[in-house]
């Protein structure tokens, strides 16, 4: 007996299909005036940013936080290492 047994006999397209979608016969139902047609190519792939002061100011923001904590952690490492050899 297999792990997953079926309760139905698989349709003959189905099982030359292994990766067929496991949905109720009946379940398919129409996109009837909204769905995936009348979504635009381009919001589909790329995200929309919109180019304002606080997005520029949070990836300034951004950065600057970054570039700190590189600071801190090579300045802490060399601190470190300085009293290390004091010791």
């Amino acid at each position: 007996m297999t792990k997953y047994a079926r309760t139905t006999p698989a349709a003959a397209q189905e099982r030359a299909n292994p990766s067929a979608p496991r949905a109720p016969r009946g379940a398919v139902r129409e996109l009837g005036g909204c769905g995936a047609s009348h979504v635009e190519a381009w919001k589909a792939v790329s995200p929309v940013r919109p180019d304002t002061t606080h997005v520029r100011a949070l990836r300034f923001l951004d950065v600057g936080g970054e570039l700190l904590a590189a600071f801190v952690l090579i300045a802490g490492g060399a601190g470190v290492v300085g009293l290390a050899s004091l010791l």
